[in-house]
């Protein structure tokens, strides 16, 4: 599964649930994109938002926990928590 999709995924389910703004996404995916192009390594969006205390770890975990049961009953699997917190 494609990186974006999951970065997509998870801050559409951030602002759902009400943790975040679609404006705190768009200023974590900015800063995504900028550190990626400066360094070549990638952060994941959840580690970000965590990052800058836009969310709380428990937060993280209930928005991937949320984004694997949706893509359970949808046929397809999501994320692997270990690498996106």
């Amino acid at each position: 599964m494609e990186t974006e999709y999951i970065e997509i995924r998870f801050g559409a389910a951030a602002v759902k649930k009400g943790f975040v703004t679609p404006g705190d996404i768009m200023d974590a995916l900015s800063v995504q994109v900028h550190e990626d192009l400066a360094s070549g390594e990638h952060r994941p969006l959840g580690t970000i938002l965590l990052d800058q205390n836009l969310i709380t770890a428990p937060q993280l975990k209930e928005v991937l926990k949320a984004i694997e049961e949706f893509d359970d009953r949808d046929g397809t699997k999501a994320v692997d928590n270990q690498n996106h917190q």
